[in-house]
This record gives C-alpha cells, structure tokens and sequence, in this order.
C-alpha cells in the first residue's frame, strides 16, 4: 500500500502536470481577429500570418464579420473552411459602423468565453482600432496597422468611437500597456511612436508577399496583345493608388512609338473616372482595366510591374512581382525607397514628368529589364516571409511573457 503522504504528493504532482499541460496549450493560443468588411493585402496577409503562427506550434483561429467577402477569402487563403450561412456585401458608411460594432461586441463574447493568450488584429485602416479593441476584451492585444494616411491627410472618424482615429490613438494608446502596436515600415512605427508616445509598445515587423492560395479559383488565361510588352499593375481603383498619374505618363508622346499594353487589376470607387481619363488620353486600345482578375494569376504572364502609389504601408504587390519573376518600378515615396534600398533604380523620379523615359528605357530594352529584375530579387531577401514570421513571433512572446 503507497503512503497517504506519497499518494497525495503524487496526485498533486500529476495535477499540476495537467494544469501546466493546459495552461501551455491555451497560452500558446492566437485569435487572429479581422475588423474587415472586405477582402485586400491586409486581409490576405492576416491569413499568411495565421498559418505561419501555426507552423511555429501556436494554435491559431480566426474571428471575423459573418459576410461573403470575408468568408470566401479567408476559405480561398487558408484561413478557415466556408461558413454557412453569410450576410452580404456592406455598403455605406453607416452599415459599415453598424457592421464593426455589432461584430465587436459578438466577437469580444468569443473572446471572453475562450481566452486566447495573444489577441492579434490586423487593421487595414486606423479607424478600425476601436473595434479591436473592444473585441479583445482586456488581452494582450497585437495591433497591425498595414496602412496609415499620407502625412497631413485627414484622418477617418474611428468606426466604433466616432473619434479621428488619429485622436484615439492619441488619447488612448498610450495608457493601454497590453497593447503592442505594429507597424510594417521604419516610417510608419515612427509615427506611431509620435501618437501614442514613448511608454508604448510600438514594433516593427515588415509585411512579406502572402502565402499562395490555398484554394485559389480557375481563371482562363489573359489575352495580350500579340507582340506588345506587357505592362500590369495591381491594386484598389483609389486615388491612392495613384493610376491617373501612369495614366498622364504612359501618353507621353515618346511612349507612342513603343508597342506595349498595360493591364490594371482591381475594383474601387475611381473605375469610371479612370475609365474617362484612359479615353481622354488616347489610350483606350493600349490600356484595359480587369475588375474580376487576381493579381496572382497575372504576375507570371506580364512583362513589367508598375506601382505608382502616393502612399503603402510596406507594399505587397513589387514583392509578389519580384517573386515571381517579374521587374517592377515604382514611385518615390517612403515605403518604396525603404524596400529597394538596395536597388535604387527601381524607383522613378519623384518627378512624374521623368516616368515616361524611365518606362520607355524597361519597354523597348528585353535586356533592361532581364538586368533589372535580377537586381531587384538580388536586393530583397532570399526568403521573403522568414523575416516576418521571425518578427511576429518575437512579438507574441514578449506580449505573452509580458503578462505574467
């Protein structure tokens, strides 16, 4: 017969055993939480980051408004299997409040009932911080902030709070210490440093080219014009994007003479204003917009990759094209210069009048642009998506080791 002093002793040794065994797994946990009405980069990296987490032993899951969007991408991406049944396509400033804030308080139920160790939204504006916030009911809460407004741009009225996003973080970041705030480019963690101050937890951790899709949809093969170099930009038809300005630059008189064709990937408010201004310039047989096509799909067939932004966190589309083989030039500003560093002449004149000479020396030149777009991979990392997932581990341990 074992002593009743051994029998207690090794009852409490082995209950403390599966009280560790548990409270491992459920801190080794990350709710990956999405305050999205639509599906874009942030979206699409946020599932990248998820499977990275679980490839590194976190048990990850997501929580995300119940729309068709949502649901289909992160099905598509690897996200999570389809929901049943789904709310449709928000539309309006006033339903996409609505739909932020009742998704918080259902989302922060969730989140209460199962405790995840490592709360980590992915915002693709600052207005939706205040939904995160709410949702991740007082856990150590990641932020990633993938894309703040041009320096002196008005900033929106936080979806939840009402307040300029801008003033939340201002006013509240600050005192929130289980908050770590992320910021994917040297630039944008320096201004986030200067809203919610020195006391703050603010990282930087670089976005990477997303994950292939895990169920990536059927498409047929895009006609190019026979013989013209191709020419592909990808991205929301915003004025941010800045197309109107490759517009402008592509009808310069000495592109005229060159044969290319130049394909724009997206959807977005500005289609019908592009639309205009492609024909105003006189290039309604050289440049056609595809509102139904991925930019997965159209990296491996096109030729040159032009991002003419005014402003991007830390830019996907000129990593999916050097990764997939393709040369890419972009505009000057901060994101752009931080990410070719290496390879300045990726960038084109801050100038938009010098574009047309940049563009047209890549156009009529095979060997230019087989030259470029070896230089480009060579200045980016060998593995694109080590870095990141690197970065967001560094940060969920100290967010979870920080509250013990």
């Amino acid at each position: 017969m074992i002593p009743a002093n051994t029998a207690i002793a090794r009852a409490t040794s082995l209950l403390r055993a599966c009280v560790a065994s548990r409270e491992s797994q459920r801190e080794r946990s990350v709710m990956q939480l999405l305050p999205s009405v639509g599906w874009g980069g942030a979206e699409r990296l946020a599932c990248t980051m998820h499977r990275q987490a679980q490839a590194r032993g976190w048990r990850s899951s997501f929580d995300a408004p119940r729309l068709k969007a949502l649901e289909t991408g992160l099905w598509e991406d690897g996200g999570r299997d389809r929901g049943g049944a789904l709310g449709e396509a928000v539309d309006g400033d006033h339903a996409r409040s609505e739909a932020l804030r009742a998704w918080a308080m259902e989302a922060r139920a969730r989140v209460e009932r199962e405790r995840p160790a490592i709360v980590h939204a992915h915002l693709a504006y600052p207005d939706r911080f205040g939904a995160a916030l709410v949702a991740s009911a007082g856990r150590p809460l990641v932020c990633s902030f993938q894309l703040l407004p041009e320096p002196g741009r008005w900033w929106s009225p936080d979806e939840v709070f009402a307040w300029r996003s801008d003033t939340l973080l201002e006013r509240v970041g600050r005192f929130l210490s289980r908050v770590t705030f992320v910021g994917p480019s040297e630039d944008d963690v320096r201004r986030l440093r200067a809203l919610v101050g020195p006391r703050a937890t603010v990282e930087r951790v670089v976005n990477c080219p997303p994950l292939p899709r895990v169920n990536e949809p059927e498409a047929t093969a895009f006609a190019w014009r026979e013989g013209a170099v191709r020419l592909l930009s990808v991205g929301r038809l915003v004025p941010q994007k800045g197309f109107d300005r490759m517009i402008d630059a592509l009808a310069d008189a000495r592109l005229a003479r060159a044969s290319w064709q130049w394909v724009i990937v997206g959807a977005g408010p500005e289609e019908r204003a592009l639309r205009e201004r492609i024909e105003q310039r006189g290039l309604s047989e050289r440049v056609v917009i595809e509102t139904d096509r991925r930019g997965s799909q159209m990296y491996p067939s096109a030729d040159v990759v032009l991002c003419p932004s005014r402003s991007e966190g830390f830019p996907l589309v000129p990593m999916e094209a050097v990764e997939a083989g393709v040369c890419v030039k972009v505009s000057r500003i901060a994101a752009h210069e931080e990410l070719f560093a290496k390879e300045p002449a990726a960038v084109l004149p801050e100038d938009g009048r010098g574009w047309a000479e940049a563009i047209e020396a890549l156009v009529t030149s095979p060997s230019a642009r087989d030259a470029l777009r070896a230089r480009e991979r060579a200045a980016l990392p060998e593995d694109f998506r080590a870095e990141t997932s690197q970065g967001y581990e560094r940060v969920y341990e100290r967010a979870w080791r920080g509250q013990e």
